[in-house]
């Protein structure tokens, strides 16, 4: 028995020789809301589906707890004029867990507005685990409590969304700025270069003179997978 709605231990999955998934250890609790982002091909859809049943992975294991009944499915939404219904689905099954991959981008503005309410109203009435895979970070800012970056078959990062906040800021410059300063990632041109800073401490604001911005959700994954990008390239 697990204390977690899903434990995840030492999971590998495999496309050829080099691993998607790469010896995942992860738990998720009851009633969090969970973000899954990474570069295209980190694997973020593999590992739903593995989490779904799809694909079984090479090695390790996935627990689920005993309340979890995993025959109850609900079909991708493919078309917006499917989303009530399956709204009203999701809403009568009262899901322990729900895996929402890449489809909120497909609907217009109105039901996605609804879609991403009633996931809401989910996670508030039932305790409901869902785990979103989504490119457009800015159009559900409101739901993830956690952040999980996946890179090279493994997560890099598993932060709280309001940890991260604090600690990822942005100076806009056009000048070089002081060395000491964690930058993971620059862009922008020249005579507004954005620098992001992780992570950052409340103490750089009095060693240095320098304007730090605080960041939306959109903006910190920007700067977290760019980073990434940045750093393959150098090395």
């Amino acid at each position: 028995m697990i204390d977690a709605i899903t434990k995840i231990s030492q999971m590998t999955v495999r496309f050829g020789r080099k691993p998607a998934l790469d010896k995942i250890d992860l738990s998720l609790r009851p009633g969090e809301s969970v973000l899954v982002a990474g570069r295209n091909g980190a694997g973020k859809s593999t590992f739903l589906k593995c989490l779904a049943g799809v694909i079984i992975p090479d090695s390790g294991r996935i627990e689920f707890a005993p309340g979890l009944d995993r025959r109850r499915r609900i079909k991708r939404l493919s078309a917006g004029e499917r989303v009530l219904y399956h709204l009203g689905l999701l809403t009568a099954q009262k899901p322990d867990l729900l895996l929402v991959d890449e489809i909120i981008h497909t609907i217009d503005p109105y039901m996605r507005s609804r879609f991403l309410d009633a996931l809401i109203d989910l996670m508030a009435d039932y305790r409901t685990t869902v785990i979103l895979v989504n490119h457009a970070f800015s159009e559900v800012e409101r739901i993830p409590e956690r952040i999980l970056l996946l890179d090279g078959g493994r997560f890099v990062l598993d932060e709280s969304a309001e940890s991260l906040r604090a600690r990822i800021k942005r100076v806009v410059s056009a000048a070089e700025i002081p060395a000491q300063l964690p930058v993971i990632f620059r862009r922008g041109p020249e005579q507004r270069r954005m620098h992001y800073i992780h992570p950052f401490q409340e103490r750089f604001r009095e060693q240095f003179s320098l304007a730090f911005e605080d960041l939306d959700l959109e903006e910190i994954m920007k700067a977290l997978i760019g980073g990434r990008y940045a750093q393959e390239r150098n090395s």
